[in-house]
């Protein structure tokens, strides 16, 4: 893993922050998953169907 500082062209993207982590991932067990390595969270259903942020809840 290289350290970047935060002067540096590609300081915070994701790829200088897993590199070398294993993939892993939690089922939040309502619609959504965790990535355990960055934080995210995904919804499950990727339906092409948009929603608004009422719909999201």
């Amino acid at each position: 893993m290289t350290n970047l500082k935060s002067s540096d062209s590609f300081y915070g993207q994701d790829g200088n922050y897993q590199a070398g982590k294993k993939m892993s991932y939690t089922d939040n067990e309502d619609g959504t998953v965790t990535d355990n390595v960055t934080g995210l969270m995904w919804a499950q259903d990727q339906s092409e169907q948009s929603k608004g942020w009422e719909d999201v809840r």
